[in-house]
């Protein structure tokens, strides 16, 4: 009996970022299957027990492109598989955990001084004998600058 067939790729959905959760679609096929099973794939590698619709992302997929790769079966027919367009896995985003803040005056003349609040670092996971790496810390803003006056272009003070 022929294959059943792919009409429509499977396709990843939700946040492809450290931390987030992706779902895979199923596609249609041609007989509707009975049955699928699941496999994401970073850069067309197999993770070892990653067979669930859903999959949580570590720090170790990050930069790497997801795929799943869908299988189909349906009773009488050849099994097939088809292959979700890649996501790219980004990193997570550091959080405020004291806004950035700017006191002072606001006009020609006066200082201003800018406070760079605090904030996250990404978390990052061991899985395996691989370790995530956190990322760098972020650079330290410039030294506040006496404000210019129109006129002359020099420090007012």
């Amino acid at each position: 009996m022929a294959p059943i067939r792919s009409t429509a790729a499977p396709t990843i959905k939700g946040t492809a970022a450290v931390g987030g959760k992706v779902t895979a679609t199923t596609g249609s096929w041609s007989p509707a299957a009975d049955s699928h099973t699941y496999q994401w794939q970073p850069d067309g590698k197999t993770i070892a027990g990653a067979t669930a619709a859903s999959y949580t992302l570590p720090s170790t997929l990050q930069g790497k492109q997801l795929t799943v790769v869908v299988t189909a079966r349906k009773a009488g027919h050849p099994t097939v598989k088809a292959t979700s367009t890649g996501v790219l896995v980004k990193g997570a985003a550091p959080k405020a955990t004291k806004a950035p803040s700017i006191t002072g005056t606001a006009k020609v003349g006066s200082v201003l001084t800018l406070s760079r609040g605090t904030w996250t670092r990404p978390r990052t996971t061991t899985s395996g004998t691989r370790t995530g790496r956190p990322s760098p810390a972020p650079p330290e803003p410039p030294s506040p600058r006496p404000a210019r006056s129109a006129a002359s272009g020099s420090p007012r003070r």
